[in-house]
């Protein structure tokens, strides 16, 4: 993977706000994937997922040639990324196997740059590894102060609250010697600030159910083979 095309598709996962924002602006974003029948197909040809918003709830769909997001005026914000990994990350990946290299790319990557993005965020500690989802995924929670993706409707509404921390369920599996990446924030605790009194196990047990649900209802797919060159 390009340096140019990593920093893209972190930075689209670290900026939610941006993103909604464009969606408010009128006509809908042209795609660069796909709908069918229902299904968003990614530009990548690597997944197809049932569309997880509903336009009368506000849904919105906005995507790039490596990352979609789907959001609804209410609690929904999911984006998908897609990190190709070049030989020698393949090769790395080979030698130290699919949980340490999944842990060490969020880390290294994802972890990074929304810490570069966002003053004092973090990830829970303890990554999730779980062997029967998609061959093997790990799961992380973070905590973004300020990171929220329904922060324009939190200020319009500002109460006594602070702006809260957003939290977000990561899962990240491998498939066709790419990364893929679940991200989904907890919108409730957003939303509902103080009045939101869940404890942090049950957070957790909620992002994961609906991570695994996203995971459960994705179909991978196998992209064309790139032509041969002529000779």
């Amino acid at each position: 993977m390009s340096p140019r095309t990593l920093l893209a598709s972190v930075c689209l996962l670290a900026l939610p706000v941006a993103v909604f924002a464009q969606s408010e602006t009128g006509a809908p974003p042209t795609l660069q994937g796909s709908i069918d029948n229902g299904l968003y197909v990614s530009p990548t040809g690597l997944f197809k997922i049932p569309i997880p918003v509903i336009p009368a709830l506000g849904g919105t769909i906005s995507d790039s040639a490596s990352v979609v997001t789907f959001r609804d005026a209410f609690t929904t914000s999911i984006t998908i990324a897609v990190f190709p990994l070049d030989q020698a990350q393949v090769a790395e990946l080979q030698t130290i196997g699919p949980k340490d290299y999944l842990v060490q790319f969020f880390t290294d990557v994802v972890l990074k740059n929304l810490i570069t993005n966002f003053r004092g965020a973090s990830a829970e500690p303890n990554a999730r590894y779980i062997a029967k989802a998609e061959g093997g995924a790990v799961l992380v929670y973070t905590l973004l102060p300020g990171g929220s993706a329904f922060n324009p409707r939190i200020e319009l509404f500002p109460g006594n609250d602070n702006i809260p921390i957003a939290k977000r369920g990561n899962l990240a599996f491998i498939h066709d010697n790419h990364v893929i990446l679940i991200s989904s924030e907890l919108g409730e605790r957003s939303t509902e600030r103080s009045a939101y009194t869940l404890t942090s196990d049950q957070q957790d047990q909620i992002l994961r159910s609906r991570l695994l649900a996203l995971a459960d209802s994705m179909e991978l797919l196998t992209p064309p083979a790139a032509p041969a060159a002529a000779k």
